[in-house]
């Protein structure tokens, strides 16, 4: 059985990569280039993973993060932040937060982003 995964994402063209890379896997990516568009999905969809982008439109992945974790409905949805920002303040707010973990974009490639995912689901 495919796990579901959902993207948080506003940069078309990496959703177009991501979305091309998980398709021969067993993970099945959704996704959402803002917070509205993807609490309309986490109502219909039970995902297995969400990676949230920190630099969104609107509202923040942080605060994304925020509202995510105080749905007791979400209190156990495997988080990953995906930015590039880079920063310690940014990793450690992340965890704070209760994101599972922080990843810097352009320090994988969509293959080990993938591979990463798996194991962590």
């Amino acid at each position: 059985m495919k796990k579901n995964i959902l993207l948080i994402e506003d940069e078309k063209d990496l959703v177009i990569i991501y979305k091309n890379q998980f398709r021969n896997t067993n993970l099945k990516l959704f996704s959402a280039n803002r917070w509205q568009e993807a609490s309309i999905l986490l109502k219909k969809i039970k995902f297995d993973l969400i990676l949230l982008d920190v630099v969104l439109p609107s509202i923040d992945g942080f605060e994304i993060l925020q509202k995510i974790k105080k749905n007791p409905k979400f209190k156990n949805t495997k988080i990953c932040m995906l930015s590039n920002l880079g920063g310690e303040d940014e990793h450690k707010k992340a965890l704070n937060l209760g994101a599972l973990d922080y990843i810097i974009k352009s320090s994988l490639t969509p293959t080990q982003l993938v591979s990463k995912i798996t194991l962590m689901i």
